[in-house]
């Protein structure tokens, strides 16, 4: 026999009703146990977060350039065309990039992982970042988009590459990126007092 839904044991008087409102069902013991306020703490270097940030981002007026003043026409396959410019994109690409702006002479792909992820990498992190550099970024970087040249030294069973900044890159970096620093640096973030 099946239960009833209600139970009329009790007389009617005896329910308790209650109002519809927002808190009706929660656990007040959940309501009040609210975690405590974050504190901020005080840091006197906006100024200088402020500007990283901002040339961080001159960085993304690459693909404008690439686009825009060089003339690059985009790929007939979407998807691929989609892939080369998340290569662009990637803080690595940005990374390997202003690496090849500082050093006046080639980078052997060897050095210039080194110098993206550092020499305490292990030997796994260091070979998939040196075959990513080689199978993936160059092709696009370089090949496609002429932002780094690349020469391969076969060595026996080794292949070696000498790679550095290409001329598109220096009038890219002189163009906007020196010329966007030297806006930021001397714009209201370092008159004004400290903030």
């Amino acid at each position: 026999m099946p239960q009833a839904l209600v139970d009329t044991s009790e007389s009617p008087d005896s329910f308790t009703v209650r109002p519809l409102t927002a808190s009706l069902g929660v656990n007040p013991d959940w309501s009040d146990d609210s975690p405590p306020a974050l504190e901020v703490p005080a840091f006197n270097g906006v100024q200088q977060i402020t500007q990283m940030t901002l040339m961080f981002t001159l960085w993304t007026r690459v693909e404008a350039y690439l686009y825009g003043e060089c003339s690059v026409q985009p790929l007939e396959n979407r998807k691929e065309e989609t892939r080369h410019l998340n290569v662009l994109r990637e803080s690595e690409t940005s990374i390997l990039c202003l690496l090849c702006l500082l050093n006046n002479e080639p980078y052997s792909a060897g050095r210039l992982v080194d110098a993206m992820i550092g020499q305490s990498a292990t030997a796994d992190q260091r070979g998939n970042a040196r075959k990513r550099l080689i199978n993936r970024t160059l092709p696009v970087i370089a090949d496609r988009y002429g932002l780094l040249q690349y020469r391969e030294n076969n060595q026996g069973k080794v292949k070696e590459y000498a790679i550095t900044r290409s001329a598109r890159l220096a009038a890219f970096a002189e163009n906007h990126l020196a010329t966007g620093v030297q806006q930021i640096i001397g714009s209201e973030f370092t008159t004004g007092g400290d903030q």
